[in-house]
């Protein structure tokens, strides 16, 4: 028979749907249906009376590559990995997070401590910083104080007018002192070196002139014998304490005789001499001052109850690299040599 006169219907089995009609081209198309193996059911007209031939033909439908399990498989491991990559990008930034709160803690912590110990410098300087004051002024303060006191009790004109004159000399010295407390008051803060160079000799003479009316009622004599060329780099306020607490022990412990203050001069360092007649040092506080320059290293160092002009004296020269040397002068009295490294 001819084919364009064949009527042909299909439709998949086991579906409620209607019978398709196939065209001339002899095609059924299937549309929006999952992979898979399907019956298709198709009839066509056998005779006049409308009696249908039944024929059915099994169908793969062969799946697309996203429908393939293998790509479920992959997009699923896919989409893991994203998650997990996600999950590790937030742990890790969680992680550098924690890390640099952890380090500004340790920053703040350090800054608190830090704090803390310039808080406890400050308060140990400010104590030594009394304390150095109120040692550097004490004996001249009561040196007046005595000389008022003969004044009030002398009815000699002559007398009073010598009470008067050494009351104003060492008033004007201690003046003069008093003037350079601002300085005085940086004294452990200040810079060991200095731009200027000082003179020895003027900075010796200017202890020598705040100590000779002391010294003078005591008829003790002070000499300063060092060179007039001799110049140092170093802390004029330093040094100016240095030899004031010095010579202040040499003048308490002097009484009719004299103090004098050399210089020398050598590659390494200036020697300053300052040489007493007075009580002069026991063998056990010469040992013992001495002793504390080798262990300078140590910064906890335990001071006897010696006083505390020597003390403070070694901790400025320790802090300006120098040293100090104590020995017994013949026939009594003290030999202090200020070795200052240059």
């Amino acid at each position: 028979s001819d084919l364009e006169n064949i009527y042909l219907q299909a439709k998949l089995d086991n579906e409620d749907s209607s019978w398709v009609n196939i065209k001339n081209d002899k095609t059924f198309r299937l549309a929006n249906i999952d992979p898979g193996t399907y019956h298709l059911l198709v009839r066509f007209l056998s005779s006049k009376t409308g009696t249908f031939v039944y024929k059915t033909i099994p169908v793969e439908v062969e799946a697309y590559f996203y429908q393939t399990l293998v790509f479920k498989i992959l997009i699923a491991g896919i989409f893991i990995f994203i998650v997990l990559v996600i999950v590790q990008i937030r742990t890790n930034f969680l992680r550098l997070k924690n890390k640099v709160l952890k380090n500004i803690l340790v920053h703040k912590d350090k800054e608190l401590l830090e704090t803390n110990n310039k808080l406890k410098s400050e308060s140990d300087y400010q104590k030594k910083l009394v304390e150095s004051i109120s040692h550097d002024i004490t004996t001249p303060v009561k040196f007046i104080a005595l000389l008022s006191q003969e004044l009030n009790q002398s009815p000699d004109l002559k007398t009073q007018k010598k009470y008067f004159d050494s009351i104003y000399k060492t008033s004007e010295q201690l003046y003069k002192f008093t003037l350079s407390l601002k300085e005085y008051t940086e004294l452990y803060k200040q810079e060991n070196k200095a731009e200027e160079e000082y003179s020895v000799y003027d900075l010796i003479e200017t202890k020598r002139l705040l100590f000779e009316e002391i010294a003078g009622q005591k008829n003790t004599f002070i000499y300063n014998f060092c060179d007039h060329q001799l110049k140092i780099p170093l802390n004029k306020n330093i040094l100016l304490a240095v030899f004031h607490n010095i010579i202040d022990n040499a003048v308490k412990n002097t009484s009719d005789g004299e103090i004098t203050i050399t210089s020398a001069f050598t590659e390494s360092h200036i020697e300053i001499i300052i040489s007493d007649t007075g009580n002069g040092m026991s063998d056990e506080q010469r040992i013992y001052y001495s002793g504390l320059f080798k262990e300078k290293e140590n910064k906890h160092m335990i001071f006897k109850n010696y006083g505390l002009g020597l003390h403070m004296v070694i901790q400025l020269l320790m802090k300006i690299n120098s040293e100090m040397t104590f020995h017994k002068n013949i026939p009594k009295g003290t030999i202090i040599k200020i070795l200052i490294k240059i």
